[in-house]
């Protein structure tokens, strides 16, 4: 047996004691700290006769199609779901759309998006899915997302007046968004694989940051080779369908509440409310960045700032009660229906 000498170690705490939690409570405080200035700053510009003026103002016509629509769009990112799990049977979506259903409501109450480790234990618990390939699956799913997302904001970017001299330097501009974005989906392993060299290379500048990184890159790739290339496409395939109904649902939302978007605005709005969901600094029902940019962008494209803090608050209100309505329904039909879902697990 060798014996450890102070200069080894030996004093040292372990790795995932008192300073590291201390640390991390630290970054959570700061975080939601961060969210709670985001929101308050939005409900300052906000002027409740402005609220109340947009919310007597709603068309109901719009918002029910705006909640099929969203129903659809979960239907579809269950299916993705399902198609991971289950590749060569994946027709019976409910029990994912319940379990993403179910991610979902967590994810909107929660701060910190704390809601997305809710999905593997949800999987594993009603569906058997072992946790470390739900993780897998999930950061998957959430990198095709990535992709489109700023895809999306890319185009309406572009597209927006005094972007672009001419529509020639906007279509070429569009061309290469969307050919950044294809490849991004085609060949998401080469696109983790490069990653990886890239931290290799920069590991020397942020040692503890990039060994982290290199580290879920890894499980990434791992993941990626085990869906298989097939998969992969149907999956992204399904993602791309989803991000055309989730724009839809971004425009049918905002006629809803009296603002006409084109089509290219309401691309940019629904990239930009998934790239700014990304950041970790939401608080309680997802009030963070994503609200705050979002306005921004409405300031810029020319809405009055007080209404388009209102919009905000209003919009994400409405999402939060089409996921809390959605989970109520799918938990409902399966009480009614008295099967557990543990009868659903996968083989």
């Amino acid at each position: 047996m060798v014996a450890l000498s102070p200069s080894d170690g030996a004093g040292s705490p372990p790795s995932g004691g008192p300073p590291r939690t201390r640390r991390r409570l630290i970054r959570g405080l700061v975080s939601l700290v961060v969210a709670v200035a985001l929101v308050a700053g939005l409900s300052l510009i906000t002027d409740l006769e402005t609220l109340t003026s947009v919310l007597h103002a709603v068309d109901p016509t719009w918002l029910a199609l705006s909640f099929l629509v969203f129903c659809i769009t979960q239907t579809i990112r269950a299916q993705c779901f399902s198609v991971l799990c289950r590749p060569h049977d994946a027709k019976n979506v409910v029990p994912f759309l319940r379990v993403t259903a179910l991610h979902q409501m967590l994810l909107m109450v929660l701060p910190l998006r704390m809601g997305e480790l809710s999905y593997p234990v949800l999987m594993q618990r009603y569906l058997g899915r072992a946790i470390p390939h739900g993780v897998g699956d999930l950061v998957i799913v959430r990198l095709l997302d990535l992709v489109l997302a700023a895809t999306c904001f890319g185009l309406g970017l572009v597209a927006l007046p005094r972007s672009a001299t001419n529509g020639s330097e906007m279509l070429v501009a569009a061309g290469v968004i969307v050919a950044l974005g294809v490849f991004g989906l085609l060949r998401l392993s080469t696109v983790v694989r490069l990653s990886r060299k890239s931290l290799l290379r920069a590991r020397r500048l942020a040692p503890r940051l990039t060994r982290s990184a290199r580290r879920f890159l890894r499980d990434l790739d791992h993941s990626v080779h085990r869906a298989g290339r097939k998969t992969l496409a149907s999956v992204a395939a399904l993602s791309i369908a989803a991000t055309v109904t989730g724009t839809v649902r971004v425009g049918f939302l905002f006629a809803a509440f009296g603002v006409e978007t084109g089509l290219f605005t309401a691309t940019l709005l629904f990239g930009a409310s998934n790239v700014l969901g990304l950041i970790p600094l939401h608080g309680f029902g997802g009030l963070g960045p994503k609200q705050a940019g979002m306005a921004g962008i409405l300031v810029i494209l020319g809405v009055a700032a007080t209404k388009a803090a209102s919009l905000m608050l209003l919009y994400q209100a409405t999402i939060v009660l089409f996921v809390g309505t959605l989970a109520l329904l799918l938990y409902g039909s399966w009480l009614s229906s008295g099967r557990s879902l543990q009868g659903q697990e996968l083989g």
